[in-house]
């Protein structure tokens, strides 16, 4: 068994800071910023069973990082529509969203928080309503051998995690339709008629309106197997004769299944532009592959 617990802070981070447009520029690149990460990882091996023929031997970690803007000039947008910000006080990769309440069943329009109290719903009422880290994350895999045979089994694994699916986004808001536009099957959840209960509003133009919307922020959790390996590994009486060490052929699976609630293609998405995590935006899945392959030593 393994343990083991970091507080780290990291200072002068290189930032963009806003100056006034009287100085001719609109920002300099200074070291100003400072982060905080702070976490565990624990793992532990065992050797489950073992005979002269059967061994099963299994390793498991979970690991948890904390991670805290602890200080900056101002709020710095990330992302396009300002839907990641960095913001003091709060984790990198943090959702400034309108926080969808509920679908009022009468009149089928979204009901949204009124976040500073103002009476109305403006840009104001935008506001943190969670981030891309995990609460805890880690692997867990499993080795069985008889005789020449070996079995590996390995899972991963990320849980409380969330997900901005702009893909739904894009198709479940209604607004004007155009030729980049697509509607979504759950559409046909929005609602219709007075007195249905449904989170989906109803489908007008003026839906589009609130593009930035807690809606589409999903559990990213999931379990994945990550890779199964069988391989056969020749008797030594055999490679002996053959005079050789070893002859292993073996057969590999990678990504062959995913559990998860999250309704887009992968949880594990990133935006390709500047590598922001937990923005799925048209990001294609991990491919299954299947792999046969041998070792040999001479």
């Amino acid at each position: 068994v393994e343990f083991n617990y970091y507080n780290k802070n990291t200072t002068d981070v290189l930032l963009q800071i806003a100056t006034p447009g009287t100085t001719g520029f609109s920002s300099y690149l200074t070291n100003f910023g400072e982060i905080s990460n702070k976490g565990f990882e624990l793992s532990f091996t065992s050797v489950n069973f073992q005979s002269k023929d059967f061994k099963w031997k299994t390793d498991f970690n979970i690991s948890q990082n904390i991670n805290k803007i602890e200080k900056i000039p101002a709020d710095i947008p990330f992302a396009g529509r300002d839907l990641i910000r960095l913001q003091q006080g709060q984790p990198l990769y943090s959702y400034w969203l309108y926080k969808q309440l509920y679908v009022d069943p009468q009149t089928g329009n979204a009901v949204f928080e009124d976040f500073n109290k103002d009476g109305k719903i403006t840009a104001d009422d935008r506001q943190i309503v969670g981030n891309t880290w995990p609460k805890f994350f880690g692997g867990f895999n499993n080795t069985f051998e008889y005789k020449n045979f070996d079995l590996g089994v390995f899972f991963t694994y990320s849980f409380g995690n969330e997900i901005w699916n702009h893909n739904r986004m894009l198709g479940e808001t209604g607004g004007t339709l155009d030729a980049n536009r697509v509607l979504l099957a759950s559409q046909l959840d929005r609602w219709t008629t007075p007195g249905q209960i449904t989170d989906t509003p109803r489908l007008t133009a003026e839906n589009y309106s609130r593009q930035e919307n807690s809606r589409f922020l999903e559990d990213g959790s999931f379990v994945r197997l990550r890779a199964v390996t069988l391989g056969y590994t020749l008797p030594k009486e055999i490679t002996s004769k053959l005079k050789i060490q070893k002859f292993r052929v073996y057969f590999t699976g990678a990504n062959l299944l995913l559990f998860t609630k999250y309704t887009g293609a992968d949880p594990e998405s990133n935006l390709g532009t500047g590598n922001i995590q937990g923005y799925d935006y048209g990001t294609p899945p991990q491919p299954r592959t299947i792999q046969l392959g041998l070792n040999l030593t001479l």
